[in-house]
């Protein structure tokens, strides 16, 4: 028994041009999803990323200035600097006229000389 093949028409070929362009929407549509998806996991990633290296940060600058500011006068003294006598953490300052603000993590002073570390 043969098998009989049925005739190629016009509308036919029209309507396998249209199945398979909805296919295709579909498909790209599927994959834009993932895309979306995968673009939203990664931003979350990085941001937890930056808050983990910004806790670290943090915390080797903690370390660090704890580790610089323990004898920190006798130091200087030691150095020449004279008597220091004023030692102070976070002095924050502003200046509206230059327009600059900021904070100096260490100040050091005696009357006439002022140490600072930023």
């Amino acid at each position: 028994m043969s098998e009989q093949l049925t005739p190629v028409t016009y509308e036919g070929i029209l309507e396998m041009f249209r199945q398979s362009a909805l296919e295709f929407d579909r498909r790209l549509q599927e994959a834009d999803r993932r895309w979306q998806k995968m673009n939203q996991e990664l931003w979350t990633q990085i941001r937890q990323t930056n808050k983990d290296v910004a806790g670290l940060t943090g915390s080797i600058a903690a370390i660090v200035e704890n580790m610089i500011k323990g004898n920190i006068i006798e130091k200087f003294e030691a150095l020449g600097y004279g008597d220091l006598d004023r030692c102070s953490e976070k002095q924050t300052f502003r200046n509206k006229k230059l327009g600059i603000k900021g904070e100096i993590d260490l100040f050091i002073e005696n009357g006439d000389i002022a140490i600072l570390r930023r």
